[in-house]
This record gives structure tokens, C-alpha cells and sequence, in this order.
């Protein structure tokens, strides 16, 4: 059997969903079974398990299709270069069947967890360690804020409180999903930035024109926060549409908590 050399050896195929990519790659799989490879030898991965099986799938399909119909073995023929017979397809499939326990058609994930499985102590992790999907993820961080509360329960009530009084108005005022959703927003940001040093650098964090960077040396924000409550309450701060007396009144009492607060105060 002769190549022609028109599958190249590395390939990049950059294409959006639908376009064929998977078409592509069995295609290309199926050429390197008929160039001699080992089934267990040619790493196939997708981003999902349902498109790693249906890949497995399409692979089989097609060297059916191609065993039984001259036109998609004539297709075969024309991309690849070389002649095909049925009976190399048949004996193809027959050794993909046989080796499926030992294809490595998975995801991304499986594969470089099987990688760090190998060895886990040559890369910081404990034996035994396992990959968690999407939902046994939410139950250890929901697991995690929980005794996070039992632990430091005379704490818990002044962020309870707080969280009432911001989701006053909000329809969903369920405290652990909200308090769940911003552990995991932070634990991002803390990914990006894990200098503690940079937490809170204006000059590092904030662009040049930003507003933070505008204000005078001496700007005091308690002086600036006791102005507002005064112009809110004699009316001397205009709004457009105008506030409600509601609204304003929550404006006050926020300036009012920001105006006393102290770092490190309760």
C-alpha cells in the first residue's frame, strides 16, 4: 500500500461548530488504521463525552459504509491516494472492535487526568485523588461555606444581615446559591490575581483616565459621604428621573454605614 502524501502528518483544522471538523477527523483516523497504525496508538479527544462517543460511532459507520458501497470507498480512495479493498476495511473495523477497551477516544479532561493519574506525586497531588464534573463541584463548595459558617457562627449573622439588607428588593434572596456564585467569582479573581500585594493597587489595577485616579491627594471619602447625606436630605441633590423616598432613604443609610465604617471594625 502507497501514500500519497495527502493527509499530512500534523494537520490544524480551525473551524466553528457544524462545520465538519468531526467528518475531518474520522477521516483521518481511519487513514492511519489503513496506513498500519495501532488503534491503541492514535489519541482521538473532543471537549465532551457525547461527542467522543458519537466520534467513535462515526468511525464505525463510515468503515461500514465504505466495506458495502463502492461510492464512499471510491471517496475514501480519492482523499487518501491509494486503493482500498473491502475486505481491509472489514478487517480494520474487526480490529477497532477488538481493541475498544484500549482506544483512548475521550475528552480533554480524561486524558490529561489519566496523565496526572500516572503520576501524581512528581506534580503536587495527593494519591487518589479524583476529577470532580460541574455539579460535584457545587456540592464541595456548598460543603466548604457551610463549615465556614459553623466555624466562625458568632460572625455568620452581620454577613446574614448585610446580604438581607442588599437583596432587600431582589427576587432571589436565597443566601448559599448567591453566597456560592461569589465564592466562585472570587476564587476566579484570586486565580488571575494571586499576589496579595496587587489586591486593591489602584496603580496597577485601575487604567490611567479612571475616576479613582482623578481624585485630589487630600480627597477625604468620609467628608465627601457626610456632604451627600446632607444635599440627599435638604434637597439640594437633584435627580433625574427623581428618587423615590424610598430609594433615597436607602442611599442615606448606605452613605451613613460607609461614613462610620472602619477597617477591621465589625
Amino acid at each position: 500500500m502507497s501514500t500519497s502524501g495527502k493527509i499530512e502528518l500534523r494537520t490544524l483544522i480551525k473551524a466553528s461548530a457544524g462545520s465538519g471538523k468531526t467528518f475531518r477527523l474520522t477521516d483521518r483516523f481511519i487513514y492511519l488504521l489503513l496506513c498500519g497504525s495501532e488503534p491503541e496508538s492514535i489519541i482521538a479527544l473532543t471537549f465532551s463525552r457525547k461527542a467522543a462517543g458519537e466520534f467513535f460511532d462515526a468511525i464505525l459507520c463510515k468503515l461500514a459504509e465504505a466495506a458495502k458501497n463502492e461510492p464512499d470507498r471510491a471517496r475514501l480512495e480519492k482523499e487518501f491516494g491509494f486503493s482500498i479493498t473491502p475486505k481491509q476495511l472489514r478487517e480494520k473495523m474487526s480490529l477497532l472492535l477488538g481493541a475498544m477497551n484500549r482506544l483512548t477516544l475521550g475528552t480533554l479532561d480524561s486524558f490529561f487526568f489519566s496523565v496526572l493519574a500516572s503520576a501524581p506525586l512528581e506534580y503536587g497531588l495527593a494519591i487518589g485523588f479524583d476529577l470532580m464534573d460541574e455539579s460535584s463541584a457545587r456540592e464541595k463548595w456548598s460543603l466548604c461555606l457551610r463549615q465556614c459558617f459553623e466555624d466562625s457562627i458568632e460572625e455568620s449573622p452581620y454577613l446574614i444581615d448585610a446580604f438581607a439588607k442588599a437583596r432587600a428588593e431582589a427576587e432571589d434572596r436565597e443566601f448559599f446559591p448567591w453566597m456560592l456564585e461569589l465564592a466562585t467569582s472570587f476564587r476566579n479573581f484570586l486565580t488571575q490575581c494571586p499576589e496579595s500585594k496587587d489586591w486593591g493597587a489602584v496603580e496597577q489595577l485601575w487604567p490611567n483616565d479612571s475616576a479613582w485616579k482623578q481624585l485630589p491627594k487630600n480627597y477625604d471619602p468620609l467628608i465627601d459621604a457626610k456632604q451627600s447625606i446632607e444635599w440627599l436630605e435638604d434637597g439640594t441633590a437633584f435627580f433625574e428621573p427623581p428618587l423615590t423616598s424610598s430609594a433615597q432613604k436607602k442611599i442615606v443609610m448606605a452613605l451613613e454605614e460607609f461614613r462610620d465604617w472602619r477597617p477591621g471594625a465589625d
